[in-house]
Order: C-alpha cells, then sequence, then structure tokens
C-alpha cells in the first residue's frame, strides 16, 4: 500500500463554510502513511479566479498516478468534476473515489451528476444511513406540518443533525457538564436507539458509521453495484484518533470460511477469476505502459509454454496484452484450496502422509519444468501449490517470471501493488540483489537454483507450519505464544476425544438395539434388570427364504459363517398392545410375501424369490439370557407351534393355526382360505390356514365355500391369483369345503 500513490482534491475551508473531509484524511495519513500521499490540492469556489485554480488542479493531476480522491463538499460539484475533465483522467487508467460523507442520496437525487460519475467510471464512498419511511413522515411534519413529504436527497441532512442532537441530549442528560471534553467520554463505547436505528460510539465519542465503496448506475432504480462494505467496529486497541474497521466481501458476506467446513468441502476464496467460455482461470496481471512487441523466441517460448501438460502442473492457457491497460496471464482454476491454506489450518492435522504427498507432486511438477524448454518455475511458493479435488498438488504461475522481469525492467510493465515482504523472502538472496538495483523491476527472474531455494522454504512451511523467517519477540512472548499454541491443541484433542467417545457410545446403542428390545435395552444400559415374565397372548412368525442354498451357490460368496436362513418376528411382547399383535403379524408376513414376489435380484434376475412364513398366537415367556452378551429369548409352546406352521407351509404361502385364524376372520378384513388337516409334528392333525390378502372393502354377501372375499368383480387381482400366475403352489381344490 505504501506504493499506492494517491492525490486530493478539497475545498477550502472559507470556500463552503464546512470543514473538508478530505482534509481530515490528510491527518490521518500525516499520522498513518499507509498511503503515498503525492499532492493535496485544494480549491476556493469563492475566488475570482476559480477556473483558472481549477485548471491548475487539473494540470498538476496529469503528472500524479494511481488514485484520486475527490470530497463531495463543493457547493458546485457538479460543475467543479466537469472543469477537472474526469473522463480525460479515466483514460489514463486512475482510479476515482468521490467521498461523500453525508451519504450518497443527494448525488443520487442529480440526475446529471450521476450520470457524469457514471460515465467517467468514478467510484463513490459513502456512509451507510438507513431512513425509515415513518422518519421521513415524522421530519417532513416537523418541518411543514401541511406540505408533502421530503425525499430521500432533501431528508439526509436533517437525518444527520437529529441523529447529532439526540446524541448530545444522550450525554447532557449522563453528564451535565458543559465541558465539550466530558461529552464525548461520556459517549465513548456507547450506543443508543432513536428512530433512525441503534448507533454506537468509538473511543473518540463519534458514532461507528457502516460505508460502501460502490459504483453508480445511470438510472435511479436502485440497482448500484456495491463493490465493498467497510464494517465500523469499535475496538479498545485502536489508535488515539482513528476507529478501525473490518472489511468485508462483496455482498456484506466474510470471506473467511466457515467453522464448520471439513476437509472434503474446504473451498479457498477466490476474490476473482477469469471465464473463457465454460473454462474458469486465475490470472496474474501487470499494468502496462507500452505496446507489447513480440519477437519470434518469445513468440516460441509461449507456444512451448502453452504445450506444456502434466499430472502436477496447472495448464498455462494464455496470455492477454496491447487490448486494454493491463496484461493478464492466465492459467487453468483449482478451487479447493492453496497448500498455504492447508499449512495454516489449525484445524487440518498435515500429517506424514499429507507432507510426504505433497512434496512428492512438488518435486514431480518442478522436474518437468526444469527438463523442459522452460528450464525454471521462478515462482515457486506455497501459494502457488494448489491442491485439487482429487488431492493432487499442481504448480501454477510457472514460466513468466523472466518475462515479467524483463518487461518491468525496460518499463513495459509494472506490479499494480507493492509484493509483501513475507513474498520476497522465498526468493534467493542473488536474485534479491538484482532487482534491489533495479528500480522498476520488482518480480525477480526465474533459474533452477532459484527455484531449489524456494523448494527449501516451501518444504520448511510444511514440516514447521511457520513462516521461515518469523518474527520472534522476545522470551515473556514466545512463552505466550507456546502457552496459546499448546491450549488450542489441548482443546482441539478434547474435542475429537469426546466426539469419539459420543460416536462409540451411539455405535454400542445401535447394536445392543439390534439385538434387544429398545425397551429392554434402555433399562440394561442404566443398570437396570429384565426379570423372565409370562405373556397371556402374543403372536410369533417364522419366515423362511427358500432356496436360498441354490441363491447363495449362484452368487458365489465367501463362506464365512451360516447363520440360516429363518427369520423370527414377535409382537405383544415385551410391550403388550392389548390383541392387536395378531393383525399386525399379519400385515407384516402380507408385506414380506408383497415385497419378495416383486424383489429381482440384480445379478441374477431369472431367480424366483419366495418365503415360506407361519405363525400362531398363544401365552408366552420370555427373558434376558447372558450377562456378557445378553440375549432376548422367548419360550413356550406358541414358539413350536409357529415354527411348525412356517416348515409345513409350501413355498409363496402364509399359513397359520385355527386359533388365529379365527380371530383374525372375526374382523372381516382379512381374505383366508381353508388348508385343512395338516399333521404337524408333536401336535398331531392340525386344521391350517393360508391367509391370501388384508381386505378393507367386504359386502355383506357371504362368499361361495370358505374364501373369504368380498364379492366384486372388478377388483384387481387377488394375491392367490398373482401366485398362480407365478405357477406357485396352487390351491387344492378337495380342500376348498364350505363351512
Amino acid at each position: 500500500m505504501l506504493n499506492t500513490q494517491v492525490s486530493f482534491i478539497t475545498p477550502t475551508e472559507s470556500s463552503n463554510d464546512v470543514f473538508p473531509i478530505i482534509k481530515l484524511l490528510r491527518q490521518y495519513l500525516d499520522e498513518n502513511p499507509v498511503l503515498n500521499l503525492q499532492k493535496y490540492m485544494s480549491i476556493n469556489e469563492k475566488a475570482d479566479n476559480v477556473n483558472e485554480l481549477i485548471d491548475n488542479v487539473a494540470k498538476d493531476i496529469e503528472v500524479t498516478s494511481q488514485v484520486l480522491v475527490i470530497g463531495s463538499d463543493f457547493v458546485d460539484l457538479y460543475g467543479v468534476l466537469q472543469k477537472l475533465d474526469l473522463h480525460k483522467i479515466s483514460t489514463r487508467n486512475f482510479i476515482t473515489v468521490l467521498v461523500a460523507p453525508t451519504g450518497v442520496l443527494k448525488i443520487i437525487a442529480n440526475d446529471a451528476l450521476r450520470r457524469y460519475l457514471n460515465s467517467a467510471g468514478v467510484y463513490v464512498l459513502a456512509p451507510i444511513i438507513n431512513i425509515s419511511e415513518n422518519f421521513t413522515i415524522k421530519i417532513s411534519t416537523s418541518i411543514n406540518a401541511t406540505g408533502p413529504v421530503l425525499d430521500l436527497d432533501q431528508i439526509e441532512e436533517p437525518a444527520l443533525l437529529y441523529s447529532a442532537c439526540y446524541a448530545f441530549c444522550v450525554a447532557r442528560k449522563k453528564y451535565d457538564s458543559d465541558t465539550v471534553d466530558n461529552y464525548y467520554k461520556t459517549l465513548v463505547g456507547q450506543e443508543y436507539t432513536n428512530d433512525l436505528g441503534t448507533f454506537k460510539f468509538d473511543q473518540n465519542g463519534v458514532v461507528l458509521r457502516d460505508y460502501q465503496l460502490m459504483y453508480l448506475r445511470n438510472d435511479k432504480r436502485g440497482n448500484d453495484t456495491v463493490i465493498m462494505t467497510v464494517k465500523a467496529q469499535y475496538a479498545e486497541t485502536c489508535g488515539p484518533h482513528y476507529q478501525c474497521f473490518t472489511v468485508r466481501g462483496p455482498g456484506g458476506k466474510t470471506t473467511k470460511p466457515s467453522s464448520h467446513e471439513t476437509l472434503t468441502s474446504k473451498r479457498r476464496t477466490i476474490t476473482s477469476y477469469a471465464l473463457m467460455g465454460t473454462v474458469k482461470a486465475e490470472f496474474l496481471f501487470y499494468r502496462q505502459f507500452r505496446r507489447i512487441r513480440w519477437t519470434k523466441p518469445e513468440l516460441r517460448y509461449l507456444t512451448e509454454l502453452k504445450a506444456l501438460n502434466h499430472d502436477n502442473i496447472t495448464k498455462f492457457i494464455g496470455l492477454s496484452c496491447n487490448d486494454s491497460a493491463d496484461v493478464y496471464i492466465l492459467y487453468g482454476l483449482v478451487e479447493r484450496a492453496t497448500l498455504e491454506d492447508f499449512i495454516y489450518d489449525s484445524d487440518f492435522s498435515l500429517d506424514f502422509t499429507f507432507k510426504s504427498a505433497f512434496a512428492r507432486d512438488i518435486l514431480r511438477g518442478l522436474q518437468y519444468i526444469h527438463k523442459s524448454s522452460i528450464v525454471a518455475h521462478g515462482m515457486l511458493s506455497v501459494q502457488t501449490c494448489m491442491i485439487d479435488a482429487n488431492w493432487v498438488l499442481k504448480l501454477t504461475n510457472f514460466g513468466v517470471s523472466s518475462l515479467i522481469h524483463n518487461f518491468m525492467t525496460d518499463g513495459t510493465l509494472q506490479c499494480t501493488t507493492s509484493i509483501a515482504l513475507e513474498v520476497y523472502c522465498l526468493y534467493a538472496p542473488e536474485l534479491l540483489r538484482e532487482i534491489a538495483h533495479c528500480a522498476t523491476a520488482s518480480v525477480p527472474r526465474g533459474t533452477q537454483k532459484g527455484d531449489i531455494y524456494s523448494l527449501g522454504m516451501v518444504l520448511y512451511q510444511m514440516v514447521y507450519r511457520m513462516q521461515p523467517f518469523p518474527k520472534k519477540g522476545n522470551l515473556v512472548d514466545q512463552m505466550i505464544r507456546m502457552n496459546e499454541k499448546y491450549a488450542l491443541n489441548l482443546e482441539k484433542l478434547v474435542k475429537e476425544r469426546t466426539d469419539l467417545l459420543v460416536a462409540a457410545q451411539e455405535q454400542t446403542d445401535r447394536l445392543l438395539n439390534e439385538i434387544l428390545p429398545k425397551s429392554v435395552a434402555q433399562v440394561l444400559k442404566l443398570g437396570g434388570v429384565i426379570p423372565p415374565r409370562s405373556y397371556d397372548s402374543a403372536t410369533v412368525l417364522f419366515a423362511q427364504l427358500c432356496d436360498f442354498p441354490l441363491l447363495v451357490g449362484k452368487s458365489g460368496p465367501d463362506d464365512v459363517e451360516t447363520t440360516g436362513e429363518t427369520y423370527m418376528v414377535v409382537s405383544g411382547v415385551p410391550t403388550e398392545n392389548e390383541g392387536q399383535h395378531v393383525f399386525e403379524i399379519a400385515e407384516i408376513s402380507l408385506e414380506i410375501r408383497e415385497t419378495a414376489m416383486n424383489y429381482v435380484v440384480e445379478h441374477c434376475p431369472s431367480f424366483k424369490v419366495r418365503t415360506r412364513i407361519g405363525f400362531h398366537a398363544g401365552p408366552i415367556a420370555a427373558g434376558v439370557i447372558g450377562i456378557r452378551s445378553p440375549r432376548y429369548c422367548l419360550f413356550g409352546d406358541t414358539v413350536n407351534f409357529a415354527s411348525r406352521m412356517q416348515s409345513n407351509c409350501p413355498p409363496s404361502q402364509i399359513q397359520t393355526s385355527e386359533v388365529t385364524a379365527n380371530i383374525l376372520m372375526k374382523s372381516e378384513e382379512y381374505s383366508l382360505v381353508q388348508r385343512g388337516i395338516v399333521h404337524v409334528k408333536g401336535k398331531g392333525n392340525v386344521n391350517c390356514y393360508w391367509l391370501n390378502e388384508h381386505i378393507h372393502d367386504l359386502s355383506n354377501e357371504e362368499p361361495e365355500g370358505n374364501v373369504h372375499k368380498p364379492d366384486n368383480e372388478n377388483r384387481p387381482k387377488t394375491t392367490q391369483q398373482k401366485l398362480e400366475d407365478q405357477n406357485a403352489t396352487p390351491l387344492p381344490k378337495s380342500l376348498i369345503q364350505k363351512k
């Protein structure tokens, strides 16, 4: 910033009876030399020779550089700007900023002034003054009770006056004194709210205001381009005379990455990039003062540079020159992050695996460049090492440093901003000595030896995660920094271990809920005991996947352990549900069969998935067996009976006992078919039923035979019909008997 040359133009104090804002800026620069102030030019609008004064200022502008700052507090601002001929200044690539301390509304209201600022490419820096409609009506009424409501440009100055008077009253009320010093001491760091909003004072008793740098459009439709928002914040550690500011990006969004950002979502902040068709490119740019006439060797060099292609370098897209005031050098855009982003991110664990992988990629890319006709990179640093979406490191900004150095030496190019000292520390000393003797060249040329020196600086930062030449300070400062770093690492370690503990606990809960009912698992986790108990009625279901060994043989999995092909389900245990368990199991069995009938095995589509399901309702006993590996087990004749219902059932059918079937038929919502007498091991001959489907709308007519289904000819195919279509076990006619 110290190399940025700035010139100020302001009215004199006697010109319009106000204290010029530019004079305040000059006082600030005198005490805080962050800019190189070239010229400070004042114009007395009341002077008889005002036109001559303006002409002299315009001539002085011709020999100044870069940035021109003009105060808006001229009486005839539009006339002064016209006489300065800002259009001519804009053709010389000046950046012109109009500082409007009382707001931008009055400028917006002047159509001629707005159009002139737009055509001359002038930026406007002004405070953000939010004026509500209610406040506008209140002020308008107080000025003229019967008059019209004032426009925004007319209300701006009364709003500022109102705010100042309000602050005076607040200070007067808090500190009854006529001394000005006591007033501002009372307001230091204070906050108050009025009809204009909430205001806060800095350490000098001055209202903190947010500012916007904007580019005005030709119309008044409110679509001006806001380039930057400057957010004012109170700070105890500011200098004795001026407030601190936090700069935010376009639209007021901070450019700091989210604290919740993960490795996979991490993206670097890209302020600007070039778009060539669908190709995104990042670029270097330099101010051009003379037309570049390329020689044949230089053109051949650029052609060879464009032809480079390697996994560890970005693509050199091209170079744009002689078309504008700047030269642009374009490389393929890598959006994830730079090596610098990961090195100095304390949340990122840069372990040996990452370090070795990144170092290998740097060496591969650098070796490829050194063996090519380009010879040297020239700008190797942690900022020019890009990490792409696949975690591959790519070198960028290579091969152009010598060209830029030569063009700077002869005055063709110049850096638009000063280069930070930390960047120069990465270059070899012999290269820095060369540019030290050249007033115009600020970019060293590229050499292979210089690349090796820069490589050492990069590796140093990777290993130690700090700058090569840090400002160490005294012993106390170092101890404080070490303690802060240790505290941060300790907090990070505690958080990581806590997260691991929570994850392990969640995994344990999931596994426990897989082998135990949730209510039982919760009691055991709290150290309770689940005593065994009996239940008057529950329903047990067994479902078997038919031909499972055949499917395993066609799938070819590794044979680790055989766990069987039968699945057991119970309802009404451990939570009793007042007789609903029969219907819940019936619904589950129908859904299992329907899913199996429609399921297509991806690697064996010809295989028909069939199930064999049986269930029975009756009394049961249950309890937790085991201490180290607890299991919730069921006991009783009901379990054995349900197992027999499944083992004696044909494929793709659902079989149940007569007792259970009677419960379902009472609801008149299920279609059941009497299978007949089946010999069941340990039970003898048992009358069994097949469950076909769930019916939600039954007619009052008695169905034929023992098939319980509605008399509806237009009804879609039943499950029994689907089974017959799939060549499943048909229903024997001899078993269909009239009840």
